[in-house]
C-alpha cells in the first residue's frame, strides 16, 4: 500500500498487493488489485497467471482459460512459463471435461516454475520418457509421483498395459507392493527406489512413465473409462482376521468413515468435515460405523461417542495409514464406506465396495456430476464453489444399506 501511495501508477505495487491480500484469502480485494494491475500493463505476465488463478478459485473457469491463452500468446513468455501455464490450464480443462487438451497439458506438472508443494515430483531420468507406444521390446518403467489417493486412482490405467504383455516393472508407495503385485502378476512390482540425487538405483528400463501420465494415453475421452478395471483383492489371512473383528455386528449394516484428510489448511477446509458433523447418521440403530480415518483422531472419536451414546469400531492393533494390506481387507467386509476425499476414498473405490463420497467440484470429476469416472462403485455427492461437504451428509442415508454377498 504504501508502494501504491508513493507510486500510483505501479502494476508491480498492485500485482503485490494482490499477492498479499490472495495470501490473507482476501480473494475479492485481491481480484481488485490484480484488475488493476492487469489495467496499468496488460501484457505483464505475473498478473496475467495471478488473475487467471485468481479466476479459476472463483470458478470462473472460462475466463480463466481466457487469461491463460492470451499469455501463452504473448511474443516474451518464455517456454518455462509456457508449461507453468500450460499445466494450470490442465486442471480447468478437465474440469469442463476437455480431456484431450486437459492430459496433454497435464503432463507439464513437471514445470520447474512451480511451486515445490505442486510439483508431481523431482525424481531425474537418462532414460527418455515413454510416448504411448506399445512395444514389446522395451522395458518400461511405471513410477509414482504424487499422494497416495492419486497414485491409487491413476492407477486404475495400468490394466491395459498389464494385458498388452510389456516388460514392465512398477515402482509404486511401498505400502501397496503387494497389492499392486497380486493385481498385474505379470509386472514386476517393487517400492520406489532413487538415490539422494533423485535417480534410479536400478538401470533396469529404457523408458519411463510416471504414473500420472497414463491417462494421457488411455483416458482421452469420458467413454474410455467405461472399460473394465480389477478389483483389489485382499489377503486371506487378513480377511480372516477382520472377519473375527467384525463378527458380533453382521446384524447391522457396516459402514467405514474418513472425515478429513491427514493436512489441514485453511483454504482445505471446506473439503472436510468435524465427525460430529455425521451425528445424524452415526446414531441411526441399523447401522454399525468403523473408523477408517488415518492419523491422530482418538480424542475426536471418543469425544463424539460420549455425546452421542454411540459406539465407532476401531482396533489400536490395525495401523489405519501404513498397514493398507490390513485396510484393504477391512474395507472388503464392510458393506458400504462413506468418505471425503482422501486416500480412504480410492482404497474403497478399488475394492469395489460401494462408496459415497463427498466432495466440492474439481477437475477430478473431468467435468461429470453424477458419476465418478475413475470407479463405477463410487457416488459422487457434489457441492458447488465454496460450499461446505458436509453439506451434502443428510443424503447419504438413502444410499446405504446392506450390500450383496
Amino acid at each position: 500500500l504504501k508502494a501504491i501511495e508513493v507510486n500510483p501508477g505501479s502494476f508491480m505495487g498492485y500485482n503485490n498487493l494482490g499477492t498479499a491480500l490472495g495470501d490473507l484469502l482476501h480473494i475479492e480485494d485481491a481480484r481488485q488489485a490484480y484488475i488493476t494491475a492487469y489495467t496499468l500493463n496488460p501484457t505483464y505476465l505475473p498478473t496475467i497467471i495471478n488473475l487467471a488463478q485468481l479466476e479459476v478459485k472463483l470458478d470462473n473457469h472460462p475466463r480463466g482459460i481466457q487469461l491463460y491463452e492470451q499469455a501463452l500468446n504473448l511474443k516474451n513468455i518464455t517456454s518455462s512459463y509456457s508449461e507453468l501455464i500450460k499445466y494450470y490450464l490442465s486442471h480447468s480443462y478437465l474440469l469442463l471435461g476437455n480431456l484431450e487438451k486437459g492430459w496433454d497439458y497435464y503432463d507439464y506438472g513437471f514445470c520447474a516454475l512451480l511451486p515445490k508443494c505442486a510439483w508431481r515430483s523431482l525424481r531425474r531420468f537418462e532414460q527418455p520418457k515413454w510416448q504411448g507406444q506399445i512395444n514389446k521390446s522395451i522395458r518400461l518403467l511405471i513410477w509414482r509421483e504424487q499422494g497416495l489417493g492419486d497414485e491409487i486412482e491413476f492407477s486404475t490405467c495400468l490394466n491395459e498395459l498389464h494385458q498388452s504383455e510389456m516388460n514392465i516393472t512398477l515402482e509404486c508407495d511401498a505400502r501397496l507392493v503387494g497389492i499392486f503385485q497380486r493385481t498385474y502378476p505379470n509386472f514386476k512390482v517393487r517400492p520406489e527406489s532413487i538415490n539422494k540425487q533423485n535417480l534410479p538405483l536400478f538401470d533396469d528400463f529404457d523408458a519411463h512413465c510416471p504414473v500420472g501420465s497414463l491417462p494421457c494415453y488411455f483416458r482421452r475421452n469420458i467413454k474410455a473409462f467405461d472399460k473394465p478395471i480389477p478389483t483389489w483383492i485382499p489377503e486371506i489371512s487378513r480377511t480372516e482376521f477382520i472377519k473375527d473383528k467384525l463378527k458380533n455386528f453382521q446384524h447391522k449394516i457396516l459402514v467405514g468413515i474418513s472425515w478429513r484428510s491427514g493436512v489441514l489448511k485453511i483454504e482445505r477446509n471446506t473439503n472436510y468435515t468435524n465427525l460430529m458433523d455425521w451425528s445424524d447418521l452415526l446414531t441411526q440403530d441399523d447401522l454399525q460405523f468403523v473408523n477408517l480415518q488415518y492419523g491422530d483422531c482418538e480424542e475426536e472419536i471418543v469425544q463424539v461417542e460420549q455425546a452421542l451414546g454411540i459406539q465407532i469400531l476401531r482396533w489400536p492393533e490395525i495401523d489405519l495409514r501404513n498397514d493398507l494390506e490390513t485396510v484393504l481387507a477391512l474395507i472388503s467386509e464392510l458393506d458400504c464406506v462413506c468418505s471425503v476425499g482422501t486416500a480412504v476414498s480410492s482404497i474403497a473405490g478399488s475394492s469395489g465396495v460401494p462408496t459415497l463420497l463427498l466432495l466440492q467440484r474439481s477437475w477430478i470429476l473431468l467435468g461429470e456430476t453424477d458419476i465418478y469416472p475413475w470407479y463405477p462403485n463410487v457416488k459422487p455427492f457434489v457441492v458447488g464453489h465454496n460450499e461446505h461437504v458436509g453439506l451434502n451428509i443428510k443424503n447419504l442415508r438413502t444410499f446405504i444399506r446392506k450390500r450383496p454377498r
